[in-house]
C-alpha cells in the first residue's frame, strides 16, 4: 500500500507537504525514455490539463530527466510543474521503480533504467483516490477516468 504523504515528501522543492495537498494533486511519473508511450502522454496532459484545473486538482510531473535534459525534450514552457525524481526516489517509494525488476527487461524498446508510467491522485487527506499503472507500457492514461475521480472525491469531502 502506497503511503501518499511518503510518495510526497520531498517531491517539490519549495513546496510543503501540507500546501501542495490544500487541492486534490495529480502526480504523473515521466519518463521521455519511453518513447512514443511518452509523447502521447505528454499530449494528453498538455490536453486534459485546463480540465484537470477545472475539476478542482493539480498536476505535477515527476520526471526521470532533469531539467537540461528534459527542456531538451520539451522547450516550450509547460501549463504544470515539472520536477525531476533524482535517482528515482519517489518513484521507488511508489513501487514503480525497482532496479531488480528493470521496465527495459520488460518492454521493448526502453533501453533506460527508468521506472514504469503511473499517476496518483492524492486527496487533501492524502489518500491516494485514483491510480495508473502500467508496467508493460500497453495502457493508456485516462484523464477523463482522473477527473471523475477528482470530482468523487471532492464531492464526498464537501
Amino acid at each position: 500500500m502506497i503511503n501518499a504523504g511518503q510518495l510526497l515528501n520531498n517531491a517539490h522543492q519549495g513546496a510543503s507537504l501540507h500546501s501542495l495537498t490544500l487541492q486534490p494533486l495529480l502526480v504523473v511519473f515521466y519518463s521521455w525514455h519511453w518513447n512514443d508511450y511518452a509523447d502521447q502522454l505528454m499530449e494528453q496532459l498538455k490536453k486534459s490539463h485546463a480540465a484537470i484545473v477545472a475539476a478542482g486538482a493539480r498536476l505535477l510531473v515527476l520526471s526521470s530527466e532533469d531539467k537540461k535534459h528534459f527542456t531538451s525534450v520539451y522547450p516550450e514552457a509547460l501549463p504544470f510543474d515539472v520536477v525531476h525524481d533524482a535517482q528515482h526516489r519517489i518513484a521507488r517509494k511508489a513501487g514503480i521503480y525497482r532496479e531488480s525488476d528493470p521496465i527495459w527487461g520488460r518492454v521493448s524498446g526502453v533501453n533506460a533504467d527508468v521506472p514504469v508510467p503511473a499517476a496518483y491522485l492524492i486527496t487533501p487527506s492524502l489518500e491516494i483516490g485514483y491510480n495508473f499503472v502500467d508496467l508493460y507500457l500497453e495502457e493508456e492514461f485516462s484523464p477523463e477516468a482522473v477527473i471523475a475521480a477528482v470530482g468523487k472525491k471532492l464531492a464526498i469531502s464537501a
